[in-house]
């Protein structure tokens, strides 16, 4: 898994990280074991996170894909406040960790 981007709850409980597998995880850092594993993992985009922040008390949770989306997370049971799309729809440039990547795969 290439982690991609992290942040910290405010109250520094939670660890938010995403990847190029399209998945945030949520990291309990109260409960730090030699084993970590995520105590939830939020798949509702289609492709890679390239982002993720905390809202400054905690009650949400954003994250951004190359998928032209932004979506927000209700930290009382993970569940998706809002999608938001419009803004992003007529991007078409990639990012530059993508244009690498297909750069590295034509060879």
């Amino acid at each position: 898994m290439d982690v991609l981007d992290l942040a910290w709850s405010s109250n520094g409980e939670y660890l938010a990280s995403c990847s190029i597998d399209s998945r945030v995880l949520l990291w309990n850092m109260k409960s730090r074991t030699a084993m970590m594993t995520p105590m939830r993992v939020l798949t509702g985009h289609s492709n890679w996170v390239k982002g993720v922040a905390w809202d400054p008390v905690g009650r949400f949770l954003a994250s951004a894909s190359e998928d032209r989306r932004v979506i927000i997370w209700r930290a009382q049971d993970w569940g998706i406040e809002a999608e938001i799309a419009a803004p992003f729809q007529d991007v078409t440039a990639q990012t530059f960790f993508m244009r690498l990547v297909e750069l590295y795969m034509s060879r």
